[in-house]
């Protein structure tokens, strides 16, 4: 649980909380895949005894990147390279988190 206190403020995992809890599409990327991965499990952990409502993949291959723009709740892991291809498929209410920079 410190990995995602340590790459976010703390009233920014309060927000990611909140979009979990509210089923908001949120998109997680990183340059680290395990870190991706990692923060992640962390996130979706975070919510225990709930559970996720939405689709949770932890890393998404980049063939299926244009499943960011499903019109469901959502919670994926993505390649930080990946990022401009997403924007634009992407609904205008999904939520970017750079784990990287520690910005949403």
């Amino acid at each position: 649980r410190s990995l995602i206190f340590e790459q976010l403020k703390p009233d920014a995992v309060v927000v990611l909380i909140e979009a979990l809890l509210l089923e908001q599409r949120i998109i997680l990327h990183s340059k680290c895949i395990s870190a991706l991965c990692a923060f992640g499990e962390i996130l979706v952990g975070l919510i225990w005894p709930l559970r996720l409502a939405a689709v949770y993949v932890p890393l998404l291959p980049s063939a299926l990147v244009d499943f960011c723009g499903a019109p469901m709740p959502f919670v994926l892991g993505i390649e930080s390279d990946m990022v401009s291809r997403a924007e634009a498929i992407c609904e205008p209410q999904t939520m970017f988190v750079d784990i990287d920079s520690g910005a949403l």
